[in-house]
């Protein structure tokens, strides 16, 4: 008689194995993991209301992670990390445009630029064709942050290592500042900035 009673709880743990077994076991969702290399570079350009002018760090040398995980229920892309960047570190290969820079962006009280990766629209594949993604992150600059939309390319080169370019257009305005002027105001510098960045990655994961 109790082995008759048994029966349906038996069959009950039958019909819940598959459910069980794929809650236990669900595959690891797609994930990259990358450490900064040394040799990675960013650079800040502008314009003048007379000529160009290029400032760049031409050797990032922070290893900060960057990982970027694909959740399959959704199949949202999430970008994790960052960089940390001296402002006091760009050069743009004039002394008194650097003076004017720092003074602008306020470098003795915010002396670094923070750029923080959030998201993509999608998983990047790793290629030496390259491939495009659109990705969201936070710039915080002289105290103020602001979102922003990236577009980004990520490769691998002849040494096998991928690399990550990325480009942004930017205002001073945009983070409350007032372009630099010399000669009173006979050179001007423009609102528009263009940020940078070309970063060497070690895949480690």
């Amino acid at each position: 008689m109790s082995r008759i009673k048994d029966i349906p709880s038996f069959l009950l743990m039958l019909l819940m194995a598959p459910f069980v077994y794929s809650f236990m076991y669900q595959p690891a969702p797609p994930l990259l993991k990358f450490i900064i290399q040394r040799g990675s570079s960013l650079s800040i350009d502008g314009r003048t209301n007379i000529n160009k002018f290029a400032c760049e760090i031409s050797d990032y040398s922070h290893a900060d992670t960057l990982t970027i995980t694909k959740n399959q229920n959704d199949n949202t892309v999430e970008m994790m990390g960052g960089l940390t960047v001296n402002m006091e570190g760009f050069n743009c290969h004039n002394a008194a445009i650097n003076a004017d820079l720092r003074k602008t962006l306020n470098t003795a009280t915010f002396p670094t630029m923070l750029i923080r990766f959030i998201s993509m629209n999608k998983f990047p594949a790793l290629s030496p064709i390259g491939d495009q993604v659109i990705g969201i992150a936070e710039i915080e600059l002289a105290g103020v942050r602001k979102r922003v939309e990236l577009t980004y390319t990520f490769k691998t080169n002849e040494n096998k290592k991928v690399v990550l370019q990325g480009i942004k257009s930017v205002k001073f305005s945009d983070f409350n500042l007032i372009p630099p002027k010399k000669l009173g105001g006979m050179i001007q510098a423009k609102d528009n900035l263009d940020v940078l960045f070309y970063l060497d990655l070690k895949l480690i994961q």
